[in-house]
């Protein structure tokens, strides 16, 4: 992860000079524009957790000079099982053995505002800023199996049933975007994030919520690392 970060910082070093050389944009030289993308974080927690598979594309619009609309849409699911042994003492033996599945999809969806002026550049969507978003997920979850063994007492076993979650966050998001050549961008996010509700039907809370990340509480911190393909349109007015 912090190499990711380290290259898009080092990518970014050209636009810092630029940011107060000028108190004003150029007037009459806005530019429209839409991009579309696609997280690469997904593929990355993948490496280190390969109970969780995922995916995730963004578009985004140009309002103003420094105002963007942004939706996020993506999906997660979780396959895992866990075998866990518990020793008291010699006749106490308690193994549990447990499987967990989960699938949904998110929408996350807000406002980014840039600190960046493209002074010269009327289309250069260049991006140091932060953002807002709100975040909604809905998924289905199982336990398929579940075995409680004892060395002295009898093994239970059981199921857990199915069971689907809604939940709702918010998030703050300081980003950066930076053009690696025409029209292609490459940028990451650190984001905070507030879980707001997380409503199930069952016993079980969700291991992991989609465009959320582990159920851990109600504050987590998540990251993104994005390429944009930008799609310039309209005239400059």
């Amino acid at each position: 992860m912090f190499r990711f970060i380290f290259i898009n910082l080092v990518l970014a070093l050209p636009l810092v000079p630029t940011m107060g050389q000028q108190s004003d944009s150029i007037p009459g030289r806005r530019a429209q524009s839409i991009a579309v993308g696609i997280d690469l974080a997904p593929f990355i927690i993948r490496t280190y957790d390969d109970s969780r598979t995922g995916l995730c594309v963004s578009g985004r619009y140009g309002l103003r000079d420094k105002i963007f609309g942004v939706a996020e849409l993506g999906y997660e699911n979780v396959d895992f099982s866990n075998n866990q042994t518990v020793t008291k003492n010699e006749t106490d033996l308690t193994a549990y053995q447990y499987a967990h599945t989960s699938n949904g999809s998110f929408l996350r969806a807000g406002l980014d505002f840039n600190f960046f002026k493209p002074y010269d550049e009327p289309y250069n969507k260049d991006f140091v800023g932060v953002g807002f978003r709100y975040g909604y997920a809905y998924q289905e979850q199982q336990s398929p199996a579940f075995i409680i063994g004892n060395g002295y007492w009898n093994d239970y076993s059981g199921g857990g049933g199915s069971s689907s979650v809604n939940s709702h966050w918010i998030e703050v998001v300081f980003a950066l975007r930076t053009e690696l050549f025409r029209n292609f961008y490459a940028g990451w996010s650190m984001r905070g994030k507030m879980l707001v509700h997380s409503g199930h039907t069952g016993v079980m809370e969700p291991y992991a919520i989609p465009g959320y990340g582990k159920n851990n509480g109600n504050l987590t911190v998540g990251f993104t690392y994005s390429l944009e393909y930008q799609i310039p349109f309209g005239k400059r007015q």
